[in-house]
């Protein structure tokens, strides 16, 4: 036999919808998590590039270009970590 439910209608989809927005939070956090460690990945990828382009270059200009893509690398790490702030909210 199954029991008789004691919950009212209202009760119910309340307890639905508190488990949906969970879901949805736990979802969002997810994402979010997954987008950090990409843009940290690729801003390592850069400061590495940056750096053997300016070991390896044989010209100033070589070398200037490395360490614009170095920059850039760090400036996106520390962006994406939250150290400073995006360039959106600068100008």
């Amino acid at each position: 036999m199954v029991p008789d439910s004691t919950n009212s209608p209202e009760e119910d989809s309340a307890e639905a919808n508190c488990g949906q927005s969970a879901h949805d939070a736990t979802e969002d956090t997810l994402i979010d998590m997954i987008g950090t460690i990409l843009l940290v990945a690729v801003s390592v990828i850069l400061i590495v590039a940056g750096g053997q382009a300016i070991i390896w270059s044989l010209s100033p200009l070589g070398m200037a270009a490395g360490v614009a893509v170095t920059v850039f690398g760090v400036y996106l790490v520390a962006a994406t970590l939250e150290l400073v702030p995006p360039v959106r909210e600068w100008v």
